[in-house]
């Protein structure tokens, strides 16, 4: 089917407005998306150093207070006598005393042997050998140990980040009188801290014997959160890299990072996740996204529009030119032509309108003899 020239070009000015709208549209997306990508990976690292510092200065402080308390005189004096000759109402005072002085969640105290005499949280509980754990094993040969510290509870497993020193006489740093052992807890209280800091949603494990992630604390709830939890590989939380992850809770896409917590001989048996939401980073681009489309098409339908007025802007003195050729070739050269424009066309319009008007001087002066010579 031929069609009109009026409907070629318009079809060609908006095959061409759109080709050239989409592959601006297409490229500005991409930049966009690449953009939103880097935002998102920035939040997601910004929440691990976050994650790590806050972990790091809070063992840092723990290990310094209790480091600091421990060595002097009279606590020394008072602890070596306590255990010696078994006062557990006084080594249970003094513990309870180093912990309000920490700002502790609890403080407990072991004999030279790792057996355990005094325990602010369990007051009941004395003659357990602690000396099996590294956190008091690598205490008792004079070490000062760091760790995560796990207690199990009726409403599941409790992290602590703890610290242990020895206590030893002075003078003779080989003399180990007792152990002391701090613990701070990690609970909702300062995962909502950690929330408030790096805007992010907190989530804290720990490991079972069977690789199990078991939920112990987090800024989220609802059972999904520990559903997705036990979802992760328990491999991911003991990688040296930065491990990011992405997770679809209650229909909110969640791009972080997730982190090991170790204990004092560096035995992975907890971890954390730092939940960022992707749905928030990437709002401004999604509606950078939304305007783009939008922009596209309003750009299309007034590229389309300025189409059609070019179009028959150039249609109509064209078919005007048509139809006076029709008209000259069948003998009529009367009317003026008027295409109403000063471009090609326009010259074009005079030249064949001087062109007809020779013609139709000949063709009277053709008239003109033919009726001389008959009369």
């Amino acid at each position: 089917m031929r069609l009109p020239l009026g409907t070629k070009i318009f079809l060609g000015t908006a095959l061409v407005v759109t080709l050239v709208l989409g592959v601006a549209l297409l490229v500005t997306k991409r930049q966009a998306d690449r953009a939103a990508d880097a935002a998102s990976l920035q939040a997601v690292q910004a929440t691990q150093a976050a994650i790590r510092d806050a972990l790091d200065g809070r063992s840092q402080t723990l290990l310094q207070l209790t480091a600091a308390l421990v060595q002097v005189p009279v606590y020394v004096s008072r602890i070596g006598e306590s255990v010696r000759t078994g006062e557990r109402a006084d080594l249970l005072g003094q513990a309870d005393e180093l912990r309000e002085q920490i700002g502790a969640e609890w403080v407990l105290i072991t004999d030279p042997t790792g057996v355990l005499r005094a325990w602010t949280s369990q007051r009941d509980l004395f003659d357990q050998d602690f000396s099996g754990g590294a956190l008091i094993g690598r205490a008792l040969e004079g070490r000062t140990t760091t760790g995560l510290w796990i207690e199990p509870s009726d409403a599941g497993d409790e992290l602590y980040q703890a610290v242990a020193m020895p206590v030893t006489s002075p003078g003779s740093s080989a003399t180990t009188l007792a152990v002391v052992s701090a613990a701070l807890k990690i609970d909702t209280a300062f995962a909502g801290r950690l929330r408030r800091h790096t805007n992010s949603e907190i989530v804290f494990f720990s490991i079972d014997t069977l690789g199990v992630l078991q939920l112990a604390v987090s800024t989220l709830p609802g059972p999904e959160v520990e559903a997705a939890v036990r979802s992760i590989s328990s491999e991911a939380p003991d990688s040296t890299s930065q491990s990011r992850i992405r997770l679809t809770l209650r229909g909110v896409a969640y791009e972080g990072t997730a982190g090991s917590l170790r204990t004092a001989d560096s035995l992975t048996i907890g971890g954390y996740l730092g939940l960022h939401s992707r749905d928030a980073d990437l709002a401004a681009y999604q509606q950078l996204s939304r305007t783009i489309r939008s922009a596209f098409l309003v750009g299309l339908l007034l590229a389309l529009g300025f189409s059609v007025l070019a179009a028959r802007q150039i249609v109509r003195p064209v078919k005007r030119l048509v139809e006076a050729t029709r008209k000259v070739s069948q003998g009529q050269y009367t009317g003026p032509i008027e295409v109403g424009t000063r471009d090609e066309i326009g010259d074009l319009a005079r030249a064949f309108g001087t062109m007809v008007e020779e013609l139709r001087e000949k063709d009277r002066l053709v008239q003109y003899l033919r009726t001389g010579s008959a009369t």
